[in-house]
């Protein structure tokens, strides 16, 4: 009886090893399976996606921005050039880095750096306006300017909580300033990328941590909460009749209704739920969900997916890439993928001609030509 007992367990046990053995070999081979499948879905896409027409060694832009003659301004932290497009040939430095604007009629070049904005003469080089806006930061913050339509003012803000979510207008020719709107909510810690309509009637407004606004000019005041969700990046359609918002979702607004016309929302593997308001957004994948409209109306650029996790602290000989897609304004369908920045997005435009794409990624400037 013993004697069977003990064959019984060893039957059970050498049972137990081959199964906990096969179970082993299966989850293996799915795992590879699985990883051929991704390395084959990443050749397949990379193989598929347009290539740029030009690479630029970008040198650690902070801000980019076309001159409406077709220049491209770039500016580092300490210096700004003005580059021939497409050949990348220095034309013109100033000598002021930081966050740029140009005014519509190409004339004038702003500089925003510290809390103050120099205002160019293109032509001359010589400072026509200095705006003291803010008093210097401690520490280097990011500001966001933008020239109404007629060129007349400036828009600027400064992501520094210190002085919260405010929006300035200054009389650009002046330099005295028209108002400043503040954010009307107590969750709202610093106002960011900022853009007017077309007609100079509105500017949109993103604020941190949430929040998307909408302040008429001639009363000075916030009319409307856009979206809840935060955002990165703002662009109207050359007829205002569209404003698109990239953010952890892309979406696109009917401005005379403010209703939604289409969304692009993309697979994560973060745990974080990044469709609803969060109380801690991530600064670095908001700031790479760009958007751009091209000057006809037709073309909305924006990334393919969000950057990979910690890309942008990515040290090798080929780091990842953040895919951009070509997408139809009117219904929000991808019809091109471009191959993307390494690392992440940090810039995208249009050119003035509607002829190019520009990419302003974390270490390189990627051109694809839209109009073929």
């Amino acid at each position: 009886m013993q004697r069977t007992l003990r064959f019984g367990l060893a039957a059970l046990v050498l049972a137990l090893f081959f199964g906990l053995a096969i179970a082993m070999l299966f989850v293996f081979w799915q795992l590879l399976s699985s990883v051929t499948d991704e390395q084959a879905d990443s050749r397949q896409a990379t193989a598929t996606a347009v290539p740029p027409a030009y690479v630029w060694d970008s040198g650690g832009y902070l801000s980019a921005v076309f001159v409406p003659d077709g220049r491209l301004a770039v500016a580092s932290s300490y210096q700004t050039t003005i580059l021939s497009f497409p050949d990348n040939q220095p034309l013109t430095f100033f000598p002021t880095g930081g966050y740029l604007a140009v005014s519509p009629d190409s004339s004038r070049l702003a500089v925003g750096q510290r809390g103050a904005v120099r205002i160019y003469d293109l032509a001359s080089g010589k400072v026509r306006a200095y705006l003291v806006c803010w008093l210097p930061p401690e520490e280097w913050t990011e500001m966001w300017l933008a020239f109404s339509p007629d060129g007349r003012s400036l828009a600027v803000t400064e992501a520094n909580p210190a002085h919260g979510p405010e929006v300035q207008l200054w009389d650009a020719v002046h330099q005295g300033q028209l108002w400043s709107v503040r954010i009307d909510d107590p969750a709202i810690t610093v106002a960011r990328q900022l853009a007017f309509s077309p007609d100079g009637r509105y500017i949109v407004v993103t604020t941190l941590p949430e929040g998307v606004w909408l302040i008429d000019v001639a009363q000075a005041a916030v009319v409307r909460k856009i979206q809840p969700e935060p955002a990165g990046s703002i662009a109207f359609s050359p007829d205002g009749s569209r404003l698109s918002v990239g953010g952890y979702a892309i979406r696109t607004y009917d401005t005379a209704t403010w209703k939604l016309v289409h969304e692009q929302t993309f697979p994560v593997s973060d745990a974080q739920t990044v469709t609803e308001p969060s109380p801690s957004p991530n600064p670095f994948l908001l700031d790479s969900m760009l958007v751009a409209i091209s000057p006809d109306g037709q073309w909305l650029a924006a990334p393919a997916a969000y950057p990979e996790s910690g890309s942008d602290f990515f040290v090798g000989r080929n780091p990842p890439r953040q895919p951009i897609a070509l997408r139809r304004l009117a219904d929000g369908e991808q019809v091109y993928r471009l191959s993307g920045s390494q690392n992440r997005v940090r810039r995208l435009m249009f050119s003035p001609d509607g002829q190019w794409l520009v990419d302003v990624g974390h270490n390189e400037v990627q051109v694809w030509p839209v109009g073929e």
